[in-house]
């Protein structure tokens, strides 16, 4: 069972979508914590409104669900909005985002991210560092994500819109089931 976090200003939610395909595999769109007891994964689709979203997953108690579930064994992924979400802390000091000038975040990765006011868009090329296996999806996201210590890369891009980069994307938590990056399109 994968739960998607659907909160206020979500966005990029067909991410999942292939998801509805896979034989024996369940996938809820979830506004109530409590339905996070039930799933084996939650995801943190991207959103338009970070910060917001941010907020409401705190005010409504996901926080604390999600928390659980990790402990209890679930797997946590956070892809754009919603890896942003899993750092530490969220940082709007030219109020991009917010007139909140910084936030905490979830605390699942070792990371920060500041706001800014260009928007990274971008087709992408990467290799998935596990594995190495490629993958082709799309960047579309204010901000930047800076780890705050040493953490494991999610993805290594190597094409930004047919240009070549080479750029680590992404964090994976030590103990392997929390991860996030801003590539959309992976599954």
């Amino acid at each position: 069972r994968i739960g998607v976090v659907h909160y206020p200003f979500r966005s990029n939610f067909t991410d999942f979508d292939p998801f509805f395909h896979e034989p024996g595999v369940e996938v809820r769109y979830v506004t109530d914590p409590a339905l996070l007891d039930v799933c084996h994964v939650i995801c943190l689709p991207g959103t338009k409104q970070t910060m917001a979203d941010l907020d409401w997953i705190q005010q409504y108690g996901f926080d604390k669900a999600i928390r659980q579930r990790v402990q209890a064994g679930a797997f946590l992924v956070g892809l754009c909005g919603g890896y942003q979400m899993l750092g530490e802390r969220l940082e709007d000091p030219d109020g991009i985002e917010s007139a909140l000038a910084e936030a905490s975040g979830l605390g699942f990765l070792p990371i920060c991210t500041r706001f800014n006011q260009d928007k990274a868009l971008y087709q992408i090329e990467a290799i998935h560092e596990a594995s190495g296996l490629p993958l082709r999806g799309y960047e579309i996201h204010m901000g930047e994500s800076s780890a705050l210590r040493p953490t494991t890369p999610f993805v290594r891009i190597h094409s930004r819109n047919g240009q070549g980069v080479e750029l680590l994307d992404g964090a994976i938590a030590s103990n392997g089931r929390v991860w996030g990056c801003y590539v959309h399109g992976l599954f």
